[in-house]
């Protein structure tokens, strides 16, 4: 049996409604030894002829049908459990009265070599065993029975490396193991089994019984609805079974599946079932996700998605700095929240190394739309604009420095160190103002730190003076989108 196919299945209804059909007969004589000596023109002895006509008047076809963890006993057992002084048990009761029931109403057991053994009988986990040594005198010990319906769930870990010295580095010895790492280190999950079997044993010629019981089908059912059948009931399949004894004797069987069909109303009860579960699970999934999902972009239109980081400034002369961010988007670009363009940080002080540290996310959802006369048009990436303030507990405002950068454009990491600068007064009060009450000069439009806002109009810059200040550094990850 051990060759045979396995067949695996999953089913959610009650395993009591399963049930198989077992044919189980022997192979006679006449099926090999032709009884037509004229046709065949084979001289048979007339010993044979008449043992062919014996075997012929015989009856050793057997057809039954067993549900789900239905008891059928053997020869054996009907005659042990019909004694009361070998039931000591619960359950050895309950097959004695079992018996009775099945004199007083059939007279005799229903079935005469197939019997089963189900999932509280003792002997259907004996021939779950078998041998891990090459021991011939190995048996089954309590470790094995209580791990036979368990499932080891961790997972190999690689050999610990050893040191010059040859030594392990570590103890993989847990000497001292928690009550966690005990339950955890095996999963049960609970299994029914029931086996079919026969009875091929005969009597010798000293009239002594030689007892022979084979497994013909094993069926297992866990509780996540797992169905495994040893063979597979579905190959319909003629399984042959041999005897060797004073005499040779060859048996035949067939396993098929006779579960009852669902009738045509409970299917389609069934199926409105699913259906209903199905539409729940959907509402569930759509009210935990959202439906409105982004859209795709159209043929002429490229997606950008921004997610920046302020990692850190330094080197900047006066603490407790904040930083104001500003997108300027050029013709063509546009975003559905206008509000995220402009933002500014927390306030930071700076460590003794001059350094502070914001960590301050922020993102942009940009979309730009290529014109359709010209597809070609050099695209003109958007501008992030920065500026540094400082504000100290006297409420001193001053401006720290100016920078900017242009939003990555290919898709990637990046990471910016903007160096930055701040006006310069005419004067030396404008300094003095700086230090005691703040107040320095300021841009009255940071577009002026790249170009005027809105004209392509070179300007010259030099006679505007500016002081260097700190450095700030950003990272942006990009992420690009188009057809």
């Amino acid at each position: 049996m051990e060759n045979n196919s396995i067949g695996q299945y999953r089913s959610h209804d009650p395993p009591k409604n399963f049930a198989v059909r077992v044919t189980f007969w022997k192979v006679k004589p006449g099926s090999v030894i032709p009884t037509n000596r004229y046709q065949q023109n084979i001289e048979l002895a007339e010993e044979a002829h008449e043992l062919v006509d014996q075997y012929n008047k015989e009856e050793e076809k057997e057809e039954i049908m067993i549900h789900w963890q239905e008891k059928l006993f053997s020869s054996r057992e009907f005659d042990h459990y019909n004694d009361p002084l070998n039931c000591i048990s619960a359950l050895e009761k309950k097959y004695h009265d079992d018996i009775q029931y099945i004199k007083s109403s059939q007279g005799d057991r229903p079935n005469q070599r197939i019997f089963t053994y189900i999932d509280s009988d003792t002997a259907a986990m004996l021939h779950e065993f078998s041998q891990v040594t090459l021991s011939e005198s190995e048996h089954q010990n309590v470790l094995m029975d209580k791990m036979s319906q368990n499932r080891y769930t961790g997972s190999f870990k690689p050999q610990a490396k050893l040191n010059q010295a040859g030594l392990r580095r570590r103890n993989i010895v847990t000497n001292d193991p928690t009550q966690a790492m005990k339950s955890n280190r095996i999963i049960s999950t609970p299994v029914k089994v029931m086996k079919f079997m026969v009875d091929v044993g005969s009597t010798n010629s000293n009239g002594v019984r030689i007892e022979d019981e084979r497994v013909i089908c094993t069926v297992k059912i866990n509780a996540n609805g797992l169905i495994v059948i040893q063979p597979d009931i579905e190959m319909d399949e003629i399984y042959t079974l041999e005897t060797y004894h004073e005499t040779r004797s060859v048996y035949r069987y067939q396993i098929e599946h006779a579960s009852d069909e669902m009738s045509k109303d409970e299917k389609q009860q069934e199926s409105k079932l699913f259906s209903e579960l199905y539409n729940r699970h959907a509402q569930l999934m759509a009210s935990q996700i959202g439906t409105d999902m982004a859209l795709l972009p159209k043929r002429n239109d490229l997606f950008v998605y921004n997610f920046c980081e302020i990692v850190l400034g330094r080197d900047f002369e006066y603490d407790s700095l904040y930083v104001v961010y500003t997108l300027d988007l050029p013709d063509g670009w546009y975003t559905n929240d206008y509000e995220s363009l402009t933002g500014v940080t927390h306030r930071c002080s700076m460590n003794k190394n001059k350094m502070a540290n914001f960590s301050y996310p922020f993102q942009f959802q940009l979309q730009y739309t290529w014109p359709e006369e010209n597809p070609c048009e050099f695209i003109k990436w958007p501008t992030l604009f920065f500026e540094v303030y400082s504000l100290d507990s006297w409420q001193r405002h001053r401006i720290e420095g100016y920078g900017y950068c242009q939003l990555p454009d290919i898709a990637g990491s990046t990471c910016f160190e903007l160096d930055l600068w701040r006006p310069k007064g005419d004067s030396r009060n404008d300094e003095i103002r700086r230090f005691f009450i703040g107040g320095t000069p300021e841009l009255e439009d940071t577009s002026y730190i790249k170009d005027l806002h809105g004209t392509d109009e070179k300007v010259s810059k030099f006679f505007f003076k500016t002081v260097s200040t700190g450095t700030l550094v950003l990272r942006i990850n990009t992420a690009l989108q188009s057809k």
